[in-house]
């Protein structure tokens, strides 16, 4: 009887040991797995930001408008071809036609190497998104003193808040090639909102952590027009100081970023 009531005490201990070893390595791969999850940023798996040659890109769309310069080569048999008329018409002609096909290249090429707009809207718009995202953190200390941002994809607005904190003129953060009256005011306008409230973003941060700063600093050049590294980030028929220009604002974005990472998202 005795002998009996010590078998099932210790199959029931060895039982009760079983299941702490269990609970321990179950306890142990938990405790792995939720480091590991702690040093996931949702925020910047979600806007990816990078680069890709001269271009910044978020989620991989490009923003700027940069067209590389088309080398102007003459070949052998054009040369010949040149040399090989016999009157100042024959020659003038052939020049003519000589222009015409290298104009149509040069164009061609232009073309292979533009954004498409529509690259450069979903850019635009994602980067608003991105911008709202940051600024409904708790905890973030972020608060966009003289602008608003309205994310809707390609379709994005930007709006200048009124002195009761309403939104009083809306502008447009898309465009593309077709004729405007007045050019791309509309746009640039948003474009210059949207840097205001990435500079109001990047004030923010440096108040609360003053050992650290952005890359590249924004300053006001002229009444509701802003630049980020000594460049305007209005859109210019320059298109490479324009894509430097948004180049140097993902980077501040980023930066952004990764300050949310370090002393929000903890």
């Amino acid at each position: 009887m005795v002998q009996t009531r010590h078998n099932m005490a210790t199959r029931a201990r060895s039982a009760a040991l079983s299941r702490l070893n269990s609970a321990l390595t179950q306890r142990i791969m938990n405790d792995n797995s939720l480091s590991l999850i702690r040093k996931i940023n949702v925020t910047n798996d979600c806007f990816y930001i990078w680069h890709s040659g001269s271009y910044g890109t978020i989620n991989g769309f490009r923003l700027g408008s940069y067209v590389p310069a088309v080398p102007t080569t003459t070949s052998p048999s054009d040369e010949n071809a040149a040399t090989v008329g016999s009157s100042a018409g024959a020659l003038g002609r052939m020049d003519f036609f000589q222009s015409g096909a290298a104009a149509a290249a040069a164009a061609q090429c232009d073309d292979k190497f533009k954004v498409p707009w529509s690259e450069i809207n979903a850019g635009l718009g994602t980067v608003a998104l991105l911008l709202v995202v940051l600024s409904e953190k708790s905890s973030s200390r972020i608060k966009y003193q003289s602008h608003s941002i309205a994310p809707s994809g390609s379709f994005s607005k930007v709006a200048i808040l009124s002195n009761s904190g309403r939104s009083a003129t809306s502008y447009n953060l898309f465009s593309d090639d077709s004729f405007q009256i007045f050019g791309k005011r509309n746009f640039n306008n948003a474009l210059n909102g949207l840097l205001r409230c990435l500079a109001d973003a990047t004030v923010a941060a440096a108040r609360f952590d003053k050992t650290v700063a952005p890359p590249h600093s924004i300053e006001e050049i002229a009444k509701g027009e802003y630049a980020i590294g000594g460049l305007p980030i209005a859109y210019s028929n320059n298109g490479e100081r324009w894509t430097r220009a948004l180049k140097y604002f993902l980077t501040n974005l980023k930066w952004l970023v990764a300050y949310t990472a370090k002393h929000v998202d903890q």
